[in-house]
C-alpha cells in the first residue's frame, strides 16, 4: 500500500497532464504527436515511478541520504534529455517552444510527485 497509492498518484498525474497537453496541442492545430510526446510522458513517468518506489523502498542505511537519491534521479533524467531527446530536437538546428514543452512538461509534473512521495517518507522516517 505504501508504493501502490504514490504510484498511483504518479500515473493519474501523468495521464491527466498528457490529456490536458494533447487538448492544448489540438486547440493549437498543432500535430498532436510530435516531438516524441509519447516517449516524453511515458520515459518521464517511468523512471518517476523506479525512482519513487526506491525511494520508499530505500535501505534504513541509506534513509539519511534521500535527498542526494533524490537529486542523483533527478540528474540520471536529465541525462536521459540529453541523451535522447535534445538530439531529436536540435536535428534541424534549432530547438522550439513546443519541442522543449513536449520534454519538460512532463519531467516537471513527475518531479512535483516524486517531491510530494519523498516529503511523506522523509516525514515518515521522523516519526
Amino acid at each position: 500500500m505504501e508504493i501502490l497509492r504514490p504510484g498511483l498518484k504518479l500515473i493519474g498525474g501523468s495521464t491527466l497532464a498528457f490529456g490536458i497537453h494533447l487538448l492544448i496541442r489540438y486547440l493549437q492545430g498543432g500535430s498532436l504527436w510530435a516531438h516524441s510526446i509519447s516517449a516524453a510522458y511515458i520515459s518521464n513517468t517511468v523512471l518517476a515511478l523506479a525512482i519513487t518506489i526506491f525511494l520508499i523502498k530505500a535501505p534504513e542505511n541509506l534513509k539519511n541520504a534521500l535527498g542526494f537519491l533524490f537529486m542523483l534521479g533527478s540528474g540520471f533524467k536529465f541525462i536521459l534529455f540529453f541523451a535522447f531527446f535534445y538530439p531529436l530536437y536540435k536535428a534541424d538546428g534549432d530547438m522550439t517552444r513546443p519541442e522543449f514543452f513536449t520534454f519538460f512538461i512532463p519531467y516537471a509534473t513527475c518531479l512535483l510527485f516524486e517531491t510530494q512521495s519523498l516529503i511523506r517518507v522523509l516525514g515518515a522516517k521522523d516519526r
